[in-house]
């Protein structure tokens, strides 16, 4: 159950949905999901690019990221208010299509969202342009991140699927140091978090400058009858300043 939230709270939802489409029956109960949680901003990995309809303002990674498809995003950032100050990081080494960031008005004041994809573990090994090693995109794509992320000392937050578990469970030794070093300037507040199932997160939120997570809700894999909505859990948190 989704609760209310506070007033002085500004709400943010983070989900993978697996590329469903709007009109799909799981897209359908996604965007029910998102309409009833009301966030103000809304970040949607692996997804159609028109998978929020009116009443947001969406901004999408770059449509490249090597697999050859255009109708489809790795990253959507959305808010009821209108984005500035849009950076898709295109003058990065991070690989491409996996990274968009603005400034949006909320009810704690402006607010910068970063959203990212991080390569998972197989990224263009056995599919794409299949031209990379295990973990071989994915440390690039942190390795770049820090140069990438805004500066100043303003309310930002940095939300999307990390593709790692926190703490580690599974990956090479490096690759948690890396992820903690580039989000360095970042508290990860979903950290240790796990969903209804008792599965940990790699869907997460990280926060600076006095942005706190005043509560989080578990937004499940499967609808109330058991059906599948996407392979990932997603998440709402509700923000306060410190």
């Amino acid at each position: 159950m989704i609760g209310p939230r506070a007033v002085d709270t500004a709400r943010v939802l983070v989900w993978n949905i697996e590329w469903k489409r709007p009109r799909s029956r799981p897209g359908q109960a996604i965007g029910a999901i998102i309409e009833r949680a009301a966030p103000d901003i809304v970040c949607l990995t692996e997804a159609p690019a028109d998978f929020l309809g009116p009443g947001y303002h969406v901004e999408a990674s770059d449509a490249d990221c090597g697999y050859g498809v255009t109708d489809r995003r790795k990253v959507l950032i959305a808010s009821r208010q209108p984005w500035s100050d849009v950076s898709h990081a295109t003058d990065s080494t991070l690989p491409p299509g996996r990274f968009v960031s603005g400034s949006t008005a909320t009810t704690l004041g402006p607010l910068r969202a970063t959203g990212i994809c991080i390569p998972y573990a197989m990224a263009h090994v056995a599919n794409g342009r299949r031209d990379r090693k295990q973990w071989q995109d994915h440390r690039a794509f942190l390795a770049a991140l820090p140069s990438a992320l805004p500066c100043g000392k303003g309310a930002s937050v940095v939300v999307g699927d990390f593709n790692q578990t926190i703490p580690r469970s599974g990956p090479p030794s490096d690759v948690q140091p890396a992820l903690l070093g580039a989000l360095a300037d970042y508290r990860i507040a979903t950290a240790g978090c796990v969903d209804g199932e008792g599965r940990a997160l790699i869907d997460h939120l990280a926060t600076r400058s006095g942005t706190i997570v005043a509560s989080l809700h578990h937004i499940g894999r499967r609808d109330d009858a058991g059906r599948k909505l996407s392979d990932h859990s997603g998440f709402i948190a509700d923000l306060r300043l410190a």
